[in-house]
């Protein structure tokens, strides 16, 4: 008969242990999206985003990682139907599958900004024209308003001399 320490220690074991061995590795959420895409090959991309936002993961994070299983190469994109396919049965981390097969993952790393040098450009000297304004007088007094009319008026004989 086992001693109460030995019991009580078995039972400890048993409650503290994890039933599944699975259960102790938990799954990242890019493989949680490649699963889905896995097993549920042809679904669309708004399928996969509903899916993992009922799991908790972010819409913007779930375009991400399938915009990146499809930069690496391992899930690929109908043209004609925008159905998803997964090309490996594994999941593999990103970086480490792009490396296998010589794809290149960018990792947010910011591209530097190109100078575009231009060829200086000769500006041409200011003529000394005085502009033509073509105008009549018919279509001037047409859009004038009577105040403007009445100053117009007082401004001419201010200048030409005259009464008011």
């Amino acid at each position: 008969m086992p001693s109460l320490q030995d019991a009580l220690q078995k039972a400890i074991n048993e409650w503290t242990e994890p039933e599944d061995k699975q259960e102790e590795k938990q799954m990242s959420k890019s493989e949680i999206i490649f699963n889905y895409i896995r097993d549920n090959e042809g679904c669309v991309s708004k399928n996969v985003i509903d899916a993992m936002y009922k799991q908790g993961i972010k819409t913007v994070t779930t375009e991400t990682m399938i915009g990146q299983f499809i930069k690496v190469g391992m899930v690929v994109r109908d043209p004609v139907c925008n159905e998803l396919f997964a090309k490996t049965d594994k999941y593999t981390p990103l970086i480490s599958y792009a490396k296998a097969h010589g794809t290149r993952l960018n990792n947010g790393k910011k591209k530097k900004p190109v100078e575009i040098t231009r060829r200086p450009v000769a500006i041409p000297e200011p003529k000394n024209e005085v502009p033509v304004v073509r105008w009549n007088i018919e279509g001037l007094l047409r859009d004038i308003s009577l105040q403007q009319a009445k100053a117009l008026y007082v401004e001419l004989h201010k200048y030409f001399g005259g009464t008011v």
